[in-house]
């Protein structure tokens, strides 16, 4: 079940049927999340998943996952490491969010973009490092979701 308003952004942006309870959208990703309290889990969805037809092509982002009443709403991509790819799906995931995603960027009232490294990474202050956090990126093995 999905709470505080989640389950309505999700519908109108991706699917009536896309927004899911706790973290079961990200399924086996699901342990890369850690909640303050999970009880404030608004839901997730998997992006790529809902939006594969309509968007076959593109660079879409993975998944979305909404936290509690202060609205935090982290984007999560969980990927290899290649830089240019990462960045390849923000800009769709900013330009989505422009537009048929504005509920989803309305509903939230702070945003986190977190790229979770399947394989390899880069040193804090790194040239990699410096490029995703010039689009807001974060890195890290484990999404922290605290109000």
């Amino acid at each position: 079940m999905c709470r505080w308003g989640f389950d309505q952004a999700v519908a109108q942006a991706v699917g009536a049927d896309c927004c899911q309870s706790g973290t079961q959208a990200l399924g086996a990703h699901s342990r890369s999340i850690s909640a303050h309290d999970t009880r404030a889990l608004a839901g997730s969805v998997d992006l790529d998943a809902c939006l594969k037809a309509q968007y076959p092509n593109a660079h879409r982002w993975d998944f979305a996952v909404g936290y509690g009443e202060c609205r935090l709403l982290a984007f999560v991509e969980v990927h290899g490491a290649k830089v240019n790819d990462i960045l390849a799906k923000k800009e769709w995931l900013d330009n989505f969010l422009r537009g048929q995603g504005a509920m989803l960027r309305e509903w939230a009232k702070q945003t986190a973009f977190v790229w979770v490294p399947t394989r390899g990474g880069f040193r804090k202050g790194s040239r990699q490092a410096k490029a995703l956090a010039s689009k807001g990126i974060t890195t890290g093995h484990r999404v922290w979701l605290k109000c």
